[in-house]
């Protein structure tokens, strides 16, 4: 009789709700992991496999040019300067064959002298690392002087390399590879926007997960699947910081190169524009969730709001597609328009519904967001909510530079409202609903 109760109301209903709360949501955050980690492979696959290349070249250079019967340090640095990223730097790589050269004759010279042994050992590895501080500011370039130096130590000590030419031909190899790597870099084509790009429409793609899961928590009063959001926004905060440190790379190497930095300076000023943009976005959705999942669990469903953060979540992924893509994502602009001409708080929550009002306002802020990630002003975007006056736009003040409108997608006038847009949206929010229904 037991088992035929738990199989009639189910196997969830028998697990504390506070567990099944915490499940789903590291449950949602690992799945954003996965599909990110899945997205970083593909970024470095073709990167890494032409760092394989040219240390395969490098190996055949030193040994069938040069006649160096084991020169393995020749494709370690070749790999190591090159990296699995396209954004190849060539200040980067100068440093880091440098150093790793250095730490190969350093090593060897300390061992022919001094032999190898725990003191030595702490010599290079107090040493070394310092040297490499002062080269780069690059932990990477300190780190290698440190390992080299203490595997070309150990090889002469093991008799793997001969004490008399070891030094300098494994100086050579390590230098050879470094070379290398240079003229790799050199020749090479470079896309400085790719990373970044990569993470922001990972991150929109998060920020688009937790507002479904928002919708449909809402909906069916499901305070777990609320809580599950909260998986979503973490991912996407980490996305945010992953791609900030890829712009700041992608900065740097623009700097060092005249050809990237012509090709690419406005669309990296638009990047960190979309990051900082997704930033907010991700703030505001993470207070929206705090508020949604509390009035859930007050009151249970809340219809009247969900369908509208259904649409919202839609129009993000179309957003995130048009910078995947580098186009202007005029549907969703229209769309997310029209979304915010109807979101007047009084009328969505009845005006005694202070919960639906309550939640509608902090919608309204995320569709301020999304609207600038089309490239609206922050007083463009405002002005299109219900109860702004969408003609006079500049009457409502900029408060940072973020807020202007994009260089690139931005406009003079506000888009006009498409109902085919918003009729799109609509219909895909109440299929989303209707689906969620049926399971």
């Amino acid at each position: 009789m037991k088992h035929a109760e738990i199989d009639e109301v189910g196997w969830r209903s028998h697990v504390p709700k506070r567990i099944r709360r915490l499940v789903r949501k590291y449950r949602t955050y690992f799945i954003s992991q996965l599909r990110a980690g899945r997205a970083r492979v593909k970024g470095a696959f073709v990167p890494t496999i032409i760092a394989a290349a040219f240390a395969a070249v490098s190996w055949t250079i030193c040994k069938y040019l040069m006649g160096e019967p084991n020169p393995v340090f020749a494709p370690i640095a070749t790999f190591l300067c090159l990296g699995m990223s396209r954004n190849r730097n060539i200040r980067k790589v100068v440093e880091l064959g440098v150093g790793a050269s250095i730490g190969v004759a350093v090593g060897g010279l300390v061992a022919v002298n001094w032999g190898f042994d725990w003191w030595q050992i702490f010599l290079l590895m107090s040493v070394m690392p310092l040297i490499g501080r002062m080269i780069d500011r690059s932990e990477m370039t300190a780190f290698q002087m440190g390992i080299q130096s203490i595997v070309m130590a150990s090889m002469i000590t093991g008799g793997m390399v001969s004490a008399s030419s070891g030094v300098f031909g494994r100086w050579m190899d390590a230098l050879t590879g470094a070379v290398v790597a240079l003229f790799a870099t050199l020749i090479l084509p470079i896309n400085t926007e790719s990373r970044p790009r990569r993470y922001a429409v990972l991150a929109l793609n998060d920020v688009s997960r937790a507002l479904r899961a928002l919708g449909h928590g809402m909906a069916e009063g499901s305070v777990v699947m609320v809580h599950s959001a909260k998986g979503y926004l973490s991912a996407t905060r980490e996305a945010v910081t992953d791609g900030e440190a890829a712009l700041a790379s992608a900065r740097e190497t623009s700097r060092l190169n005249p050809v990237a930095r012509r090709r690419s300076l406005t669309k990296l000023t638009e990047l960190e524009r979309i990051l900082e943009m997704t930033d907010r976005l991700e703030i505001t959705a993470l207070i929206f969730e705090r508020q949604a999942r509390g009035m859930v669990i007050e009151r249970g469903e809340i219809k009247t709001v969900s369908p509208y953060v259904l649409q919202v979540a839609t129009i993000i992924d179309q957003v995130a597609a048009g910078i995947g893509s580098w186009e202007r994502p005029t549907k969703a602009r229209n769309a997310a328009v029209a979304i915010a001409g109807e979101l007047a708080p009084e009328e969505v929550g009845h005006n005694d519904d202070w919960r639906s009002a309550t939640l509608t306002s902090l919608l309204r802020a995320i569709v301020v967001d999304t609207l600038q990630l089309t490239g609206l002003s922050n007083a463009q975007a405002r002005s299109t909510l219900a109860g702004n006056d969408p003609d006079e736009p500049e009457g409502l003040p900029e408060v940072e530079d973020w807020d202007r409108r994009s260089e690139i997608w931005g406009t003079d006038e506000l888009p006009a409202i498409g109902s085919e847009d918003r009729r799109y949206f609509k219909k895909l929010a109440a299929d989303e609903l209707q689906k969620g229904e049926d399971d």
